[in-house]
């Protein structure tokens, strides 16, 4: 099992999801872990779909306290076996 926990200070703009999907992709990641992504519930999910074969969910964030996420691959992983 290949994971990464990253500390990713803002996960809104194209460039941090570009660099997400490029080390999953490089690492052949099936699990990665993200904190400070300063999203919201809903705009967390919607940064998720721009990932192929992945899902997630996040805590979500407060004002600028950063929440925290959980991304898996989906062909490997289901919230029950995590």
């Amino acid at each position: 099992m290949n994971l990464v926990s990253w500390n990713c200070r803002g996960m809104g703009s194209s460039p941090k999801i570009n660099a997400v999907r490029d080390l999953i992709s490089q690492e052949q990641l099936e699990i990665f872990l993200i904190q400070e992504p300063k999203l919201s519930d809903q705009e967390f999910q919607n940064q998720i779909k721009r990932i192929k074969n992945f899902e997630g969910f996040s805590s979500g964030s407060e004002g600028a306290s950063g929440g925290i996420g959980t991304l898996w691959n989906k062909n490997k992983w289901t919230p029950t076996n995590l």
